[in-house]
C-alpha cells in the first residue's frame, strides 16, 4: 500500500504544479493581452481620436472669431485710416463715420481706434476718452504693444458700456518702415463666444480651453478660469503647451486619464487646449479588457 501512496503523490504535486503552472502562463498572457490592448487604445486615442475632435472644435472655433479678426485686419489696412494717421489728421467725423460702418457690417458690439500720435479713444459713437497707458483701466494697450503681436484677442469691459464684457479684437497699425501709427479693433459679445464653447463641450464631450499668450484662461466651455499653470492635470505641462504649435499629451488626474490636444490658433495670440477623458462606454471597454 505504502509503495502506491508514494507514485500518488507524486503525481497530485506534479498535477498541482502543472496547474499553477498552466495558471500562471494563462494569467501572463492574459496581463499581457490587457496591457497590450490598453496600450493600443491609449494609442488611438492621443493619435486619432482626440486631434480629430480637436481639428473639429478648432474648425468651429475658426468660425466664431476668425470674422471678427479678418474685419479687425480690414479696419486696421483701410487707406482712409493709414492716410489720416499718417498725415496725423484726426478728423474725427470720417474716423466715426467708418468705425460705425465696419461695426454693422460686422455685427460686433463695438468698433474703435487709438492713434498713437493723441492716444485719442475713437469709438464708433465718438471720441470717449483719451488712453492714458500707466492707469489700470488702459493698461492693455501698453501690454498689447509691449508683446509685439499685430492681432491679439482681450477680455474686458466695454470702454462705452462697463456693465458689458466684450472680446476685444486689438490690431496693431503700422505705415512706412514698421512705424506705429496705432491699435484699432472690433468688441464681440463675450457672452456669446461662451455659448458656442459650452455647445462644443455638449457636442463633443470635451473641456474648451482658450489660452492668451501669458497662460491666462480667456474663456472655457465649464467656466474654468485662471492661469494655466494652476489647473489641475495642466498646470506642471503649462510651459510645453504654451511653447509648441501643436501637440497631444496624456495626463493622470486622480482615477482618470486626461487626453490633452493643443492646437495654436493662428493670428490670435490664443491657445487652443482641449482635454478630453473616457466616455461611459469607453470605461465600459477597459472594464471588459479588465
Amino acid at each position: 500500500m505504502n509503495g502506491l501512496a508514494l507514485p500518488f503523490k507524486s503525481s497530485r504535486r506534479a498535477a498541482i504544479l502543472l496547474s499553477a503552472l498552466l495558471l500562471a502562463g494563462l494569467g501572463f498572457l492574459s496581463l499581457f493581452a490587457y496591457l497590450r490592448s490598453t496600450r493600443q487604445f491609449d494609442r488611438q486615442m492621443a493619435t486619432k481620436i482626440l486631434p480629430l475632435t480637436a481639428d473639429a472644435v478648432t474648425a468651429r472655433i475658426d468660425d466664431v472669431i476668425s470674422q471678427p479678426i479678418l474685419a479687425s485686419r480690414l479696419l486696421a489696412d483701410n487707406s482712409l485710416i493709414l492716410g489720416l494717421l499718417s498725415s496725423g489728421r484726426n478728423d474725427s467725423g470720417a474716423i466715426t463715420s467708418y468705425l460705425l460702418s465696419i461695426q454693422k457690417a460686422a455685427g460686433a458690439q463695438s468698433a474703435f481706434l487709438v492713434p498713437q500720435s493723441t492716444l485719442q479713444y475713437f469709438h464708433s459713437s465718438g471720441v470717449i476718452k483719451t488712453i492714458q497707458p500707466e492707469s489700470p483701466q488702459d493698461r492693455w494697450y501698453r501690454d498689447f504693444l509691449a508683446s509685439g503681436q499685430m492681432v491679439e484677442i482681450d477680455i474686458d469691459r466695454d470702454t462705452a458700456d462697463p456693465s458689458r464684457t466684450v472680446a476685444f479684437v486689438n490690431v496693431r497699425i503700422q505705415g512706412r518702415d514698421q512705424q506705429l501709427l496705432g491699435v484699432a479693433g472690433l468688441g464681440v459679445s463675450a457672452e456669446a463666444i461662451q455659448r458656442q464653447l459650452k455647445a462644443i463641450q455638449s457636442d463633443y464631450g470635451a473641456r474648451v480651453l482658450l489660452v492668451n499668450g501669458v497662460g491666462s484662461v480667456v474663456l472655457s466651455s465649464d467656466g474654468t478660469q485662471g492661469i494655466l499653470s494652476h489647473i489641475p492635470g495642466l498646470g506642471d505641462q503649462a510651459r510645453v503647451i504654451l511653447s509648441q504649435p501643436s501637440s497631444s499629451i496624456q495626463r493622470q488626474l486622480g482615477s482618470d486619464l486626461l487626453y490633452v490636444n493643443v492646437q495654436q490658433i493662428r493670428g490670435s495670440g490664443l491657445t487652443l487646449v482641449v482635454v478630453q477623458t473616457l466616455d461611459p462606454d469607453e470605461k465600459q471597454l477597459r472594464s471588459l479588457l479588465i
